[in-house]
């Protein structure tokens, strides 16, 4: 069944005040880096917004497009512009992985928003994610992912 077949079906079984899913296209990119520094600047030309980057001692959030800067990034959840989204992780090889996530106009994703509650106290509110479903061809359609969106008060 195709995403926009589902989203109809969804649609047909009536769940009045309920938000339903969209549909989308997801755009995947990923980049891997061997240096820290590489990390730094790959992430300042994303431009992101607002975020959270994992340090060696402490998660440090923003917002406003201020980055931290507390030594070298491990992890890291960015939103940028365009409904674009950056996900630094460590890479077993010793290096990192950025992918970026682009969120386009298509029809070959579902696409819900969601909100998680900030472990952090300095973080008040929640944390938004959107999280993109996709058929998987043997057990249906299934979450391949989730991008962060931002801080919700």
């Amino acid at each position: 069944m195709q995403p926009k077949e589902l989203l109809n079906h969804i649609k047909n079984l009536n769940l009045t005040g309920k938000k339903l899913p969209q549909l989308c296209q997801l755009k995947l990119t990923t980049i891997e880096y061997q240096q820290a520094a590489e990390v730094k600047k790959a992430l300042k030309e994303f431009q992101p917004e607002q975020g959270w980057l994992c340090f060696q001692d402490t998660i440090a959030h923003f917002q406003n497009s201020k980055l931290p800067d507390e030594g070298v990034i491990l992890y890291g959840e960015v939103k940028g512009k365009n409904n674009q989204a950056l996900h630094i992780q460590p890479h077993n090889n010793g290096g990192w992985l950025l992918t970026t996530y682009q969120e386009q106009a298509g029809e070959t994703h579902l696409v819900e928003s969601t909100e998680l509650l900030a472990e952090n106290e300095e973080i008040t509110g929640k944390l938004a994610y959107r999280v993109y479903w996709q058929n998987d061809g043997e057990q249906g359609y299934r979450p391949i992912c989730a991008a962060f969106a931002g801080f919700k008060k």
